[in-house]
């Protein structure tokens, strides 16, 4: 009886094979054409979480540049974890993919080939509305490169709190070693059942966990915007602001953020993300989104890039995504193009940049 039902419990594996062919274009290197390829497989095991209360999950990766420059090709274990789930929340334990505040200050840089994951001790709450985790490495995108935390590095979250019918917020406090504590808050109103607000705003000091005392002056981050939708189609206006370096200390920065959760697709002020602005810099933002009867996704974004004072012209991005499912649910094609128009205050020259992208999805996603 006792090998019926482990047989019964282990042999359920839900599996899905993924394949991505990418080809991109960009105007501004020797090379201008390049190909990337990656396969990812992951397994999940619904009748050990349904009988023993745990989620074991496991997916490997394959990248490969056909083109060759430094790496040719990768393979590594994306995510290797287990969850546990109690009656007072879930526990997580292992290598995984994790993002928060759709990937503005924490994301796994989704458009990656290979994605970016922590080793991680996790818990949420039975409503998931409490988060905590606690970081010991990270693994960069499209890498086999890790960075051990000696002290590890903490993240606490309480997110989609509904403060009345119509408006939620949302706290979040990111304790990174060795680079800078951040404590962000998030709203959203909703005007009616077709608009609404949001905004965001942080404030980042230097880090409370660290292997060396490092003084930081305290600087700030907001957004704010506004959507209709209407039809499958959606109009987006906003803007964000980050502030600038002084008196010797670095400026707002997120450097586990996904470079295409800000402003464009071409990410040309992504380094600045990372490392710090040295100057107070804002951009403004507007994209309108359409999905066709046919399954075709469209979407066009437009962005001004500007000084805290609106007199240095930094530029403009024009960009164009297109979606579609080949097959639904399976095969799908999509294509990406932007081009960056350098300003008179720009140190970026203009470019022109372009992703096609054909996946394939097989087998049952977890």
């Amino acid at each position: 009886m006792q090998d019926a039902i482990s047989q019964y419990i282990l042999n359920d594996v839900q599996s899905e094979f993924r394949a991505i062919s990418r080809t991109h274009y960009n105007q501004n290197i020797p090379r201008s054409w390049q190909h990337f390829s990656s396969i990812t497989s992951d397994m999940s095991f619904p009748k050990i979480k349904t009988y023993l209360n745990l989620n074991p999950h496991i997916e490997f990766g394959y990248y490969k540049n056909h083109y060759g420059g430094s790496t040719k090709s990768i393979a590594r274990l994306n995510e290797c974890y287990v969850e546990t789930v109690t009656s007072i929340g879930t526990i997580s334990l292992g290598e995984k993919r994790l993002a928060f505040e759709a990937g503005r200050f924490f994301s796994d840089a989704s458009f990656s080939l290979l994605p970016r994951t922590f080793g991680q001790l996790g818990y949420s709450s039975p409503s998931n509305l409490i988060r905590f985790l606690y970081l010991t490495h990270v693994t960069l995108p499209n890498s086999l490169q890790q960075h051990q935390y000696e002290k590890g590095s903490v993240i606490i979250a309480i997110e989609r709190v509904n403060i009345s019918q119509f408006l939620s917020i949302g706290v979040h406090a990111y304790f990174f070693e060795n680079i800078s504590d951040t404590y962000s808050l998030s709203s959203t109103y909703h005007v009616s059942n077709q608009q609404k607000l949001s905004s965001t705003v942080a404030i980042q000091s230097g880090p409370s966990i660290g292997s060396s005392p490092l003084s930081s002056t305290n600087k700030m981050y907001y957004d704010a915007g506004y959507q209709y939708s209407f039809n499958n189609q959606s109009v987006r206006f906003g803007t964000r602001f980050f502030e600038g370096a002084s008196d010797q200390s670095l400026g707002f920065f997120a450097p586990y953020s996904s470079g295409h959760s800000w402003d464009g697709i071409l990410n040309m002020y992504q380094s600045n993300i990372e490392n710090g602005f040295p100057n107070s810099f804002r951009s403004f933002f507007s994209s309108y989104d359409i999905k066709s009867s046919t399954g075709t996704t469209y979407q066009l974004g437009f962005y001004v890039f500007r000084n805290h004072l609106l007199n240095q012209n930094l530029g403009c991005e024009l960009n164009l995504s297109i979606q579609k499912a080949m097959i639904k649910n399976t095969i799908f094609w999509s294509y990406k193009i932007g081009q960056f128009i350098t300003g008179s205050h720009s140190e970026l020259s203009s470019q022109l940049k372009m992703w096609l992208d054909f996946s394939i999805a097989l087998g049952n996603p977890s």
